[in-house]
């Protein structure tokens, strides 16, 4: 099956620079064999537009997404969270629509990133 993820756009997301802008991209994954990676943007309130597409073998029904804040010399991680896909492959859509990056076990948050997702079962099997 392909999947593909478009990022839209990211709200309140943490600042972790003291002096300058963020400059936070994306990095999105099914399992750690392979990262995807935004553009990079400026501002806590980023706009990406941005689609990536992955093959989802048996047993993927995890998307693994974190925000990053770029830096010359070391990257700072903003938050990151989990998104079952169990939604998206019985409809074969979902989005657009918000995900949280929590902080402190789900009681605070470092922002939210905008998603929607579409699977498209492949024809040639």
């Amino acid at each position: 099956m392909l999947a593909s993820f478009t990022s839209n756009s990211a709200s309140g997301l943490r600042d972790k620079d003291w002096l300058g802008k963020s400059d936070p991209f994306f990095e999105v994954w099914l399992d750690k064999s392979y990262k995807a990676r935004s553009k990079d943007n400026k501002g806590l309130n980023p706009v990406y537009n941005q689609t990536f597409c992955f093959y989802v073998m048996p047993g993927q029904n995890k998307l693994y997404i974190r925000a990053v804040d770029k830096d010359t010399f070391s990257n700072d991680k903003i938050g990151e969270a989990t998104i079952s896909l169990t939604q998206v492959m019985l409809s074969g859509s979902v989005g657009p629509r918000d995900y949280t990056l929590p902080k402190w076990f789900g009681l605070r948050s470092d922002g939210k990133v905008n998603l929607q997702m579409q699977f498209v079962r492949d024809r040639t099997a």
